[in-house]
């Protein structure tokens, strides 16, 4: 027997009670924003995401992800197998690297309209690999291994984990505290694709301010990334904090980079909350107590630092960004986010700001 079952954040269920299941949805994202920067004012629209995805069951032991996104070109992001039938949880196919605590929240729930500097920069994106996952009550453990070829220009090979924990904070709060570790290694000295960033949009894609040079070529061996993450919930507040490591090794040099965040958090509706979920050590999605929707007030600085991987080059690459923020969560399925950034220094270069809006849809 099959079943159709709208659901209000899920999407659209359909299955059958005992082998089969399949969840469809996605979500519609559309930005505009407003900058000023020694060339004037300027103002631009984006559709930042457009996804559609299928998720579900395949029999006893199996669950499947399927998610496409067509903002702009065609990328095929989640596309992966899960195994649940042993005491560890075995995932392959193409899936996010475990890294880092605003990396592994959906981008549908993370407080600002961008992650930040740090995150952009040095969090490994999705990949093809194996994971395996453990977890109790409240820890989870996950680890991967994954092929390095989509990072470097020749054939090398990747690990990623992420330990998680938490604990009680009284009646109504909760701690999160996390550690991150990532190691891609070329036998023979590599050179990382100019496609792979090493900077970062300050806070908003829209505005075209780049800190860093993603078009220049990084000769290395190895590299190491270190991530440290905490986060609080107490009622209506909340704070999370990351600072993220990378080092990298070449035959002839090595260098360092990093980078940090701490951010906080208001509603200002009393009964509402961020969602946490100990089951993935992230964020979730905010379900509103009342019919006028959640309110919510958020500040964040965020500073990266890549001054030795450009070895004196000018390309203004130690700055910091302070960034306010305002999200209304109407419901389940509808947000509207407004965010304000302000380059507080960039080796000289330019300072700007920016204003921008997001409607946002998930279902």
């Amino acid at each position: 027997m099959l079943w159709l079952v709208p659901a209000t954040q899920a999407g659209i269920q359909l299955g059958s009670e005992a082998t089969f299941s399949a969840e469809l949805g996605g979500r519609l994202q559309v930005d505009f924003a407003v900058f000023d920067n020694d060339d004037g004012a300027e103002q631009h629209t984006e559709l930042r995401q457009a996804r559609l995805y299928v998720k579900g069951r395949l029999w006893e032991h199996w669950k499947y992800k399927s998610q496409i996104d067509f903002a702009d070109a065609i990328d095929y992001n989640d596309q992966y197998l899960v195994y649940t039938g042993w005491p560890v949880k075995i995932t392959v196919g193409h899936f996010k690297q475990p890294f880092s605590l605003e990396q592994m929240t959906s981008s549908k729930h993370i407080t600002f309209m961008e992650r930040s500097m740090a995150v952009n920069t040095f969090a490994p994106a999705r990949n093809t690999g194996v994971g395996v996952t453990t977890q109790g009550s409240n820890w989870r453990l996950n680890l991967a291994l994954f092929d390095g070829n989509q990072r470097y220009k020749a054939s090398s090979y990747g690990l990623a984990g992420r330990g998680t924990g938490t604990r009680a904070l009284g009646q109504d709060g909760l701690l999160h505290g996390g550690l991150s570790l990532q190691y891609y290694n070329y036998p023979g000295m590599g050179r990382l694709d100019p496609a792979q960033r090493y900077g970062a949009h300050l806070g908003t894609r829209l505005a075209g301010v780049y800190v860093g040079d993603a078009r220049r070529d990084l000769s290395v061996d190895s590299l190491y990334t270190i991530g440290l993450e905490v986060a609080a919930l107490v009622g209506p507040y909340s704070m999370q904090a990351e600072y993220i490591r990378a080092d990298y090794d070449s035959t002839w040099t090595s260098a360092e980079a990093d980078g940090y965040y701490i951010q906080g958090s208001w509603f200002l509706t009393p009964h509402d909350r961020r969602a946490y979920k100990v089951a993935t050590g992230s964020f979730g999605n905010v379900e509103p107590v009342e019919p006028r929707g959640a309110w919510e007030l958020a500040v964040r600085y965020d500073a990266l630092r890549l001054g030795d991987i450009y070895n004196g080059n000018n390309v203004g690459i130690d700055v910091g960004a302070l960034m306010l923020g305002v999200n209304w969560y109407a419901n389940p399925n509808i947000r509207g986010s407004a965010n304000y950034v302000r380059v507080l220094g960039a080796d000289g270069r330019s300072t700007p700001t920016a204003f921008q809006l997001r409607t946002q849809v998930a279902f």
